[in-house]
């Protein structure tokens, strides 16, 4: 009987060690180091929220499998709220390539932003150890946000830079440091 007891209790902690949930992984959105470049017209930029597909907006992140539908990870996270983390991604790289004062929304009350920048992402997924897939438009305003000085649709595929979610989120970096550079080309 206590052969039989033990037994038991060693199922019973083995089925226990295999529902014990995964230890979530939480993610940084972080870009390539991005290159100074040549002067630009404004000497403030202003970034405003970037707009996200509402399955890019969820912290849990997703990526694309083989019949086309999207998943989302029971355990990989990203550590800020995504579109927070676009956003300034964005202005960071803007500011670093241009050497100007680049604000995010809500921008202090004493900026002057001379170019405004909105973001409209349609598609920002990739699978997981395959491409990722950043298109959306952007449009470049004056301060006025009335005369439009430039707009444009993008679509840039980066392969993931690396296996799992940490290459997928590497490739996140990279996609936004590419559309960056995009913008700054026209802001010149």
């Amino acid at each position: 009987m206590t052969v039989y007891r033990f037994a038991i209790f060693g199922l019973l902690a083995l089925l226990a060690a295999c529902a014990a949930p995964q230890e979530q992984r939480l993610y940084l959105l972080e870009p390539p180091r991005a290159s100074p470049g040549g002067p630009i017209e404004a000497s403030v930029v202003a970034v405003r929220a970037v707009d996200l597909p509402a399955y890019a907006r969820a912290t849990a992140m997703v990526h694309i499998v083989e019949d086309g539908s999207v998943q989302q990870s029971d355990v990989a996270r990203w550590a800020d709220d995504p579109a927070r983390a676009a956003t300034v991604t964005l202005a960071n790289q803007i500011a670093d390539r241009t050497g100007v004062d680049v604000v995010t929304e809500p921008w202090p009350s004493d900026a002057r932003p001379e170019a405004v920048v909105s973001v409209l992402i349609e598609r920002f997924i990739g699978a997981l150890g395959g491409d990722l897939t950043l298109s959306g438009r952007y449009s470049i305003t004056g301060a006025d946000r009335r005369s439009e000085r430039a707009s444009s649709g993008f679509s840039i595929v980066t392969p993931t830079q690396g296996p799992g979610f940490e290459g997928l989120a590497r490739a996140h970096g990279v996609a936004l440091d590419t559309l960056a550079a995009q913008i700054v080309e026209n802001l010149r």
